[in-house]
């Protein structure tokens, strides 16, 4: 080989191994772009450009405001919640009404310790946020046994809540779940939540306990 070849080669690994180390140094730069309320505050206050230090002492997109969606949330009238199960049978219940023992209905959502927001409907639920909306994190669900033995499993599909105002609020839910009782029964069923909402004050809303985070798959 001729110490023109040679000289040629050792000029064109240098050009690529440059060229290597730049494309290294992009590829590795410091561009974050996480969910509102999922990056911790850093020292001071700090948060990446774009995002301020808010709730939770997390960063947070200026268009995304938890602040008005945390409450205890009581259903309005004709907010309905029906139930459809395996073996045929159906039930429809207006949640703003107390039905068979249980209560009128409210749905509380929390600042969260492992995600932006919390909630606890059928299940303890971790939360996105959205503006002024928020969405369950997928892959959540949860089991249930009851003190007489009967056990559910409970896996929610969807949790979409949303306000415009801070005081009233649109929420669509779905659920489905298997269960089996203590004498030997099982089956399945779906649950379908739709309906409107209004936020409740410490005389009309039970308190707000800490949520622990819930099993993911």
């Amino acid at each position: 080989m001729s110490k023109t070849s040679q000289t040629s080669k050792t000029s064109t690994t240098g050009k690529t191994s440059t060229l290597l180390a730049l494309l290294l140094a992009v590829g590795c730069g410091y561009s974050p772009n996480p969910e509102s309320g999922t990056l911790k505050c850093g020292t001071g206050g700090t948060c990446p450009e774009g995002y301020t230090c808010g709730l939770s002492n997390a960063c947070w997109r200026p268009s995304d405001k938890p602040e008005p969606l945390i409450g205890c949330w009581l259903f309005d009238t004709n907010s309905l919640q029906r139930i459809d199960c395996s073996d045929n049978s159906t039930s429809t219940r207006d949640l703003s009404m107390p039905s068979d023992g249980f209560p009128a209905d409210f749905v509380p959502i929390l600042a969260g310790t492992e995600s932006p927001l919390a909630s606890d409907y059928w299940c303890p639920l971790e939360l996105l946020v959205h503006g002024q909306s928020t969405q369950m994190e997928p892959n959540q669900d949860c089991v249930v046994t009851e003190a007489n033995g009967d056990q559910f499993a409970q896996f929610p599909e969807r949790f979409s809540f949303s306000t415009t105002n801070g005081s009233t609020a649109r929420f669509e839910f779905s659920l489905s779940f298997d269960f089996l009782l203590a004498n030997g029964d099982s089956g399945s069923c779906s649950v379908r939540t739709s309906g409107t909402l209004t936020k409740g004050t410490a005389v009309t809303c039970p308190p707000l306990l800490p949520l622990q985070s819930p099993p993911k798959n």
